[in-house]
């Protein structure tokens, strides 16, 4: 279907990975467009994928990025949160939390690189 210009409600992230990823999948035209990079991941034992935009990223940042996630053991990070990859392990100055994956869509299309985990209750 595509985005729609104004949206009355946020569609927030949902607690299953995979409906996020077919939700970006298909908002964005993966594998329509070969420029919408998905990676998958597993960042300390847990299920993970990080997407950007080819062209649009630092390819150098998302390169260290993805060394970083990759060596993260579980038990530097126990329990796993949003907080402690974003201050141990993703070492870049702009970092933040989305719940809406639309703003998410919207930042991937300005150069930013997304980052899902799966968690106990919900990705982040």
């Amino acid at each position: 279907m595509g985005r729609q210009v104004a949206q009355a409600r946020e569609k927030r992230v949902s607690a299953r990975i995979a409906e996020n990823r077919s939700y970006l999948e298909a908002e964005l035209g993966y594998g329509v467009s070969f420029d919408v990079i998905i990676k998958d991941l597993s960042v300390a034992g847990k299920k993970a994928f990080l997407l950007a935009i080819d062209g649009f990223v630092n390819t150098i940042v998302m390169t260290e990025v993805i060394n970083f996630l990759l060596r993260s053991r579980r038990e530097d990070l126990a329990p796993v949160t949003a907080e402690k990859l974003l201050t141990r392990r993703i070492g870049y100055i702009e970092t933040e939390r989305e719940t809406d994956l639309d703003k998410v869509i919207t930042k991937v299309l300005a150069g930013f690189i997304a980052l899902f985990v799966m968690a106990k209750t919900r990705p982040y």
